[in-house]
């Protein structure tokens, strides 16, 4: 996803079988699409609603202002700014 500043973004799973849950949402980003780097506060995990270790496929688009969401049901969602 490219941001309005130029900057591009990835959302994706990262799977580890040591931690639990072993699945959690991860956000990278970088100036091209070659290099990119990892963002760690803004990795989160499931809430009880999901499944602990079955976890991933984030469904992420833009909204105004600059800002993404994040949103795995139609009733819920993370936003980034």
């Amino acid at each position: 996803m490219k941001d309005r500043q130029g900057n591009y973004h990835a959302f994706y799973t990262g799977h580890n079988d040591y931690y639990e849950p072993k699945e959690a949402i991860m956000h990278a980003a970088g100036s091209d699409l070659v290099n990119r780097t990892k963002i760690p506060g803004d990795t989160f995990i499931v809430n009880e609603k999901y499944s602990k270790n079955d976890f991933r496929d984030p469904y992420v688009f833009g909204i105004p202002e600059n800002r993404i969401k994040f949103d795995n049901t139609p009733a819920e969602g993370r936003i980034f700014s």
